[in-house]
């Protein structure tokens, strides 16, 4: 059909047609052409019930901020964040799809920085954090986003949280999966956390799922990659402990030596030329910027 066709019917032609249409098919014949969007789109606006509301900005919220700022608005006025607890928002899914627009229009009608959702609690900042998005995680936290200290150890997200007043001193509960009791130790400092070493227990269970040799190869902790070396830098300049760090470290001695495969006297070499490493690399201008 010619788009004449479509200018030469008749509105009332048109609006009688509605009645019948689902809302979906309504909303296809209203994209057909200009026409038929300016009379039909009353017609949907008024079939936009909070239910639907909540779940057209969800839609929308991935990269429509057009259609976001219309829900958003009266006669609409969808509350950007659900009144159910653990539920994914609008702002997770503009966090996670780096859709700065949406989150902005969100965040400024009052979408929570705050709000989680699954059992593993995720908020949009973890959602911006995992996409390495430096602007969305500044705006996130610019409007009151919650300093997380489990956010991994991507090396500007760490330095972005502590720029922004995170703990470096804390100490935060290691995830493991249950399998049988938890492996040790069951907390850490994030000093500890940013070495990453070969925990017990836990590694074996890994390598039993993927069927892979019950004895692992030697443990390699000299020398630091970067990307243990900065983060684990960049804690020591911003106050976390090496003393709590060797505590838990020699607590579990025997287990986490026998883990990565060192004596005892081995292991702790390692680790004490792993913290001298890190601390060496405290004054490059390179990591740290002039601030330091």
């Amino acid at each position: 059909m010619s788009k004449d066709y479509f200018e030469e019917f008749p509105p009332e032609l048109i609006l009688l047609l509605s009645p019948s249409l689902s809302t979906a098919s309504l909303n296809a014949l209203a994209s057909t052409c200009r026409r038929f969007h300016e009379i039909l789109q009353p017609e949907l606006d008024g079939r936009i019930t909070p239910e639907l509301g909540r779940d057209l900005l969800l839609w929308a919220a991935e990269s429509k901020p057009h259609i976001v700022a219309k829900l958003l608005s009266p006669p609409h006025s969808i509350p950007p964040s659900p009144t159910s607890l653990w539920s994914m928002t609008a702002l997770h899914v503009a966090a996670k799809a780096r859709s700065m627009d949406t989150a902005k229009l969100l965040l400024d009608a009052g979408a929570d920085p705050a709000a989680e959702y699954d059992q593993d609690e995720y908020q949009p900042l973890h959602m911006a954090a995992e996409n390495k998005d430096l602007e969305m995680m500044k705006l996130l936290l610019d409007h009151g986003a919650p300093i997380d200290t489990q956010f991994g150890r991507d090396f500007e997200v760490v330095k972005l949280l502590l720029s922004k007043g995170a703990d470096a001193t804390v100490t935060v509960p290691l995830f493991i999966l249950l399998d049988g009791g938890p492996p040790y130790p069951h907390a850490a400092n994030l000093l500890y956390i940013s070495m990453g070493l070969r925990h017990p227990t836990l590694e074996d269970r890994y390598r039993r799922f993927r069927k892979q040799p019950s004895t692992p190869p030697r443990w390699e902790g000299l020398p630091l990659s970067d990307g243990k070396k900065k983060p684990m830098a960049l804690l020591l300049v911003h106050g976390a402990s090496k003393d709590t760090t060797m505590a838990t470290i020699t607590t579990h001695l025997a287990a986490l030596s026998k883990e990565a495969q060192y004596t005892e006297e081995e292991y702790l070499e390692v680790i004490t030329g792993m913290l001298k490493e890190a601390e060496d690399a405290i004054p490059d201008p390179k990591i740290y910027g002039e601030s330091h």
